[in-house]
Formats: structure tokens, sequence, C-alpha cells
């Protein structure tokens, strides 16, 4: 199918591609190898612009991130170790 100016429309399939992550699966994934990230860095990582808003699904479902503000005023994530209580953010 040819769009307005004549070039061919990419085409599309009904099989999603199996190698694609999601960005909240790569925040996922990312956190759970110990890095510490800034949102700034997840979402040049993920080639998105929703990484607050994945870290915060994230909490949701139970992951315990813990963040702190950097002088920058940026803040950084990273995973809880596994056997560390939660107490909310440093």
């Amino acid at each position: 199918m040819k769009n307005k100016k004549g070039h061919k429309a990419p085409e599309q399939s009904q099989d999603k591609n199996t190698n694609y992550l999601s960005p909240i699966q790569t925040i996922k994934g990312l956190l759970k190898q110990g890095g510490k990230y800034t949102a700034k860095q997840l979402n040049t990582l993920t080639r998105s612009n929703d990484a607050r808003k994945c870290i915060s699904d994230l909490r949701k479902c139970g992951m315990s991130i813990i963040d702190r503000r950097l002088p920058t005023m940026e803040k950084q994530y990273w995973l809880a170790d596994d056997g560390q209580l939660k107490l909310g953010r440093s």
C-alpha cells in the first residue's frame, strides 16, 4: 500500500516480534542486574520517554525500587536487596 507521497508503507505483521521488549520489561531487567540508573539514562536505554511511569508501575507490582535525589536534582533508581526491608525512599 502506498501513502500520499507514493512511498510504500511498511507491512503490518499480525504476529508480534518476540525479540522486542517493552520499556517496562527492559527497565525491570536492568534493575534486576543490579544497576543504578536515572530516569534520563533509562529513557535513553529503552528509547522511550516514560521511565518514571514504568518505575511507578513496577512498584505497584511489588518490586522494591529505591531512589535517592542526586545533587543534580535527578533521582537515581535501583532495586533493593532481597534481604533488605523496604522502609521507603532514601
